[in-house]
């Protein structure tokens, strides 16, 4: 299930914040100002290159989708009307960030499966929509440095749509229900709140660019398990950057890549207040 968020970057509620071990944490805050130029210039160098790479993706797909014709059907989104609500099933929603950690690069992938969602819609004012219903998914997260984790969200959700302005579309979402950690056996109840707006249109260097600003928070309290972490836990994360959208047909299905550079601002129960160079790869299927 999605959060009960305002706001799109991504992330779909990812379950509670892993707490960083503490001698990693050390090694870390020893390393920061390298970390910090690495990390910039990581995200640098992969977004001037993501074009071509992008492009070269859309092929493999393509080539894919020929040779096993069953995968077409498995990554297929779908919407059906029941009365007056409608079910929207959506097989995947990636977000693909490079890591640097120890000058060492890396790559965070984190991602939402099988999203099913009942909702119904309803309009208001000015051309905005508001969404509200019930949803279940698949979370996962995985880091190349370690960090694996996974869970099934059931969550009741209410989510607005529009445009704020000509050319710039916005939306947020609150969103809470229970989590089932899969990995550490353990379940959390919460809230999350996520916020998305872009657009703003312009050319660069011949690239059609715009802007785009993401917006997340989440909290939640371990009912149930044993984890060596907080039972109470918080995150945010705020990205503010460039976004350059690339569609395609991944599997032979209609599919958008979009990559978002820019500086990200986040905190949790741990650190209260980060900022770093971010580049952010969203596939969206």
């Amino acid at each position: 299930m999605k959060n009960l968020s305002p706001v799109g970057i991504s992330t779909p509620f990812c379950g509670p914040h892993r707490k960083v071990r503490t001698d990693e944490a050390v090694q870390e805050r020893s390393s920061a100002p390298k970390g910090l130029v690495g990390a910039a210039s990581l995200a640098v160098l992969t977004g001037v290159s993501m074009a071509p790479q992008v492009a070269q993706a859309a092929n493999v797909g393509k080539h894919m989708a020929k040779v096993s014709p069953e995968l077409t059907d498995m990554f297929t989104s779908s919407t059906t009307q029941v009365g007056d609500y409608t079910l929207r099933f959506r097989p995947a929603d990636l977000d693909i960030t490079p890591k640097l950690s120890h000058m060492k690069p890396g790559l965070r992938v984190k991602g939402e499966f099988l999203d099913a969602e009942l909702a119904k819609s309803v309009s208001l004012e000015g051309g905005w929509t508001r969404t509200q219903g019930l949803r279940g998914r698949v979370h996962g997260d995985i880091n190349t440095f370690g960090d694996t984790n996974a869970s099934v969200n059931l969550e009741g959700f209410r989510r607005w749509e529009g445009d704020i302005k000509p050319g710039l579309h916005g939306k947020f979402e609150v969103s809470g229900g229970a989590y089932q950690d899969l990995v550490h056996n353990s379940t959390a109840v919460g809230m999350q709140f996520y916020q998305e707006v872009k657009g703003g249109d312009f050319t660069f260097h011949d690239q059609p660019l715009s802007w785009h600003l993401e917006g997340r928070q989440n909290i939640s309290q371990r009912v149930r398990g044993s984890v060596a972490e907080p039972s109470r836990q918080f995150h945010y994360e705020f990205l503010v950057g460039v976004r350059r959208d690339y569609p395609m047909k991944i599997f032979g299905r209609p599919a958008v890549v979009s990559t978002v550079l820019g500086p990200s601002f986040h905190g949790n129960q741990d650190k209260s207040f980060e900022v770093s160079p971010k580049l952010k790869v969203r596939v969206n299927l």
